[in-house]
């Protein structure tokens, strides 16, 4: 049985970490100015997807139903759509950790705000 991790798991771990990290920063500052072709580079070339459409309220039902969109193709449409009539107007980030495996919470810059 296998307990701990090579150091090259770990390695290729945090490097994965920060990859992820930076790929999510290009995604908020793409929705931040508006430019979806950047939002949707930030996308994985393959899938899978899932991305949230905004709710709606469907014809008969009093609640709004929410729809969940699986293809490139239709997240793109969903982005393009949505950035016609909404855009993003600030930006707060609440927390971020930016360490690479293993962490701790003093190797961790944090911000605050709401």
């Amino acid at each position: 049985m296998k307990d701990r991790a090579t150091a090259e798991e770990l390695l290729v771990t945090s490097d994965l970490q920060v990859q992820s990290a930076a790929t999510a920063w290009k995604h908020v500052h793409a929705e931040y100015v508006d430019v979806v072709d950047d939002i949707l580079a930030t996308l994985a070339p393959s899938g899978p997807y899932a991305y949230t459409v905004a709710p709606q309220v469907e014809e008969g039902h009093e609640l709004p139903t929410q729809r969940i969109v699986s293809t490139y193709e239709a997240i793109e449409g969903s982005y393009r759509s949505m950035h016609r009539f909404a855009a993003v107007v600030a930006i707060r980030p609440v927390a971020e950790i930016n360490t690479s495996w293993p962490g701790t919470p003093s190797s961790a810059a944090w911000g605050a705000g709401v």
